[in-house]
């Protein structure tokens, strides 16, 4: 085993028990990450025009994180925008002051609306939706 394998794994465990630490499974986390790369790579419009015009607070009642805060659904419709458009407007959420991470994890279930048991997922798992949004470039 190489150096750079060692420090690699090295690395690779102090994020896994940062991520821990925070509340965050790991595999929540890689699922989420899964998920929005694919859709950073769809730069199609959204097709399916009754979901794409879905506002996003039919979405459930609000958003719950690890820290306590609540936080409702925005009166937000993706409409035409594609999912790669979905996901830079969530980073664009993290990015204001203070950060929108409700609308964030909005924004990244959109970009799944022809996967409902996956946006469902995710709004149950904001906190790993945020995280993994960090690993999006």
């Amino acid at each position: 085993m190489g150096l750079k394998t060692v420090r690699l794994g090295f690395v690779l465990l102090l994020l896994l028990g940062h991520l821990e630490a925070r509340g965050q499974n790991p595999a929540d986390v890689q699922k989420a990450l899964v998920n929005e790369r694919w859709a950073w790579n769809d730069n199609g419009p959204c097709t399916r025009v009754l979901l794409c015009a879905t506002y996003f607070d039919s979405f459930g009642l609000n958003i719950d994180f690890s820290d306590g805060s609540v936080v409702p659904f925005a009166h937000v419709q993706r409409l035409t925008t594609s999912a790669h458009d979905c996901i830079q407007n969530a980073k664009n959420a993290l990015a204001q002051s203070p950060p929108d991470r409700g609308l964030a994890v909005e924004w990244v279930m959109a970009s799944q609306i022809h996967n409902k048991p996956l946006m469902d997922w995710m709004r149950t798992h904001p906190d790993a939706v945020v995280a993994a949004l960090a690993q999006i470039h």
